[in-house]
């Protein structure tokens, strides 16, 4: 069900200290793509959205990293998905399964948003979630909480992860969504989020928020589960910075709002791993999309480290 990654690039040899994609072949945090856009709403190109990640990682080194000769993580290559929705999600929860089982940390790049219910059912399968186990920190302009008919849409995962995951695995009190971005959504999915008791914590909240309190009030809805994943749609960042993406829009988040709470998810021991989803190299000819998604990637990645040498330490 994988493909390898041929063209993973590499930092240079000759350099006195390692840049981040030289730490890649081992570790307990793995890396998968998902190279799918069958199920977006707008423009497509976020079946490129893996390879575009994967080539931002070379502008990344290890300057201000905790302990980076430790922090290792290892690229799985990509996840075989096509034909319809339904089978894509199949395939993918089918191959994520056993990589959640077997890693720490699990670290999607997508890929367009549908794919995050499938995403969400292979950390269930994995961990044979009870309900109410799961907590899942969404960071996104819009609510992804709309109903369908036929087949799935990059607007349908969370309402499919409450709904439609067997076992309930993931409440709605433990769903947090962040970035919400006015003019962005109907009134009536807004309607539909408040009276299922999902946490919104809407852009203009967040801008007056400190990085503490905002991830304080996230963690506030964590009490309680087992396991937790974060999912980043890019979208939710300003199109200065993320215009490669079905649906940018000015006046987004910043990333200087948001990395603090990325890095505080990556350091709880229950995080499970997180996904970057939407990114369009295709649209977005500066590269500015894939280098975004690639810094929050590393925070990320760097904050787990932390907890796996802190983990080490105290054993």
């Amino acid at each position: 069900m994988l493909r390898a990654n041929p063209g993973l690039p590499r930092g240079r040899p000759d350099s006195p200290e390692p840049r981040f994609v030289d730490l890649e072949g081992g570790g307990s945090l793995a890396i998968v793509g998902l190279p799918f856009d069958g199920a977006v709403l707008g423009r497509k190109g976020c079946a490129g959205g893996p390879t575009g990640v994967r080539e931002a990682f070379r502008w990344l080194g290890t300057d201000g990293m905790p302990a980076p000769l430790t922090l290792q993580w290892q690229d799985l290559g990509d996840v075989r998905v096509g034909g319809t929705v339904h089978q894509a999600h199949a395939a993918a929860t089918d191959a994520l399964t056993p990589i959640f089982a077997a890693h720490s940390a699990v670290v999607i790049l997508g890929g367009d948003n549908s794919l995050s219910y499938a995403t969400v059912a292979a950390l269930a399968n994995a961990t044979n979630a009870k309900a109410g186990t799961i907590g899942l920190v969404v960071i996104d302009a819009h609510y992804d909480l709309r109903s369908y008919v036929g087949e799935p849409t990059s607007g349908t995962p969370f309402r499919r992860i409450l709904e439609e995951l067997p076992g309930a695995p993931v409440a709605a009190a433990h769903l947090v969504e962040v970035g919400i971005r006015p003019y962005a959504n109907s009134a009536a999915l807004a309607t539909f989020a408040h009276t299922k008791g999902i946490t919104i914590i809407g852009r203009d909240l967040v801008r007056v928020m400190t990085p503490e309190a905002l991830t304080s009030a996230v963690l506030e809805h964590m009490s309680g589960v087992q396991h937790i994943f974060l999912s980043v749609d890019i979208d939710a960042f300003d199109q200065s910075i993320a215009s490669g993406c079905s649906a940018p829009s000015p006046d987004g988040l910043q990333l200087h709002e948001i990395i603090p709470l990325v890095a505080a998810i990556g350091r709880d021991s229950r995080t499970r791993g997180m996904e970057i989803m939407e990114t369009a190299p295709n649209l977005d000819p500066t590269g500015n999309t894939c280098r975004t998604a690639a810094a929050l990637v590393i925070h990320f990645v760097a904050a787990t480290a932390e907890r796996e040498n802190t983990s080490d330490t105290n054993r």
